[in-house]
């Protein structure tokens, strides 16, 4: 299994009453921030595929915003300050262990 990395904007009470609406209207009173794969709520914060991206995206599914390179995508976004990283695993058929690069 492959690692994924993806690059997200945060979401949380910063997005004023948009925030407010969605805790209302999905009950989750608890959050504090939402980290979400959903690019309707978090969309990725790099905003077209450049070229030199190919080599290290993945390249099926509508996944275009999926890296195969941590270190890659990390220089990409830098000099972004709000945003959330994550690594992810499509369809894993054992628990995958976390890269050692991200320990």
């Amino acid at each position: 299994m492959q690692p994924l990395y993806i690059a997200t904007s945060r979401y949380g009470p910063w997005d004023g009453e948009n925030w407010t609406e969605y805790v209302k209207w999905s009950g989750l009173v608890q959050l504090k921030e939402l980290a979400s794969l959903d690019g309707m709520l978090c969309p990725t914060v790099l905003a077209a595929t450049k070229d030199e991206y190919w080599p290290y995206i993945v390249n099926e599914d509508f996944m275009l915003d999926y890296f195969t390179d941590l270190n890659f995508l990390l220089n990409e976004v830098s000099e972004i300050v709000d945003k959330n990283v994550m690594c992810v695993f499509k369809n894993p058929i054992f628990h995958p262990q976390p890269p050692s690069e991200i320990l």
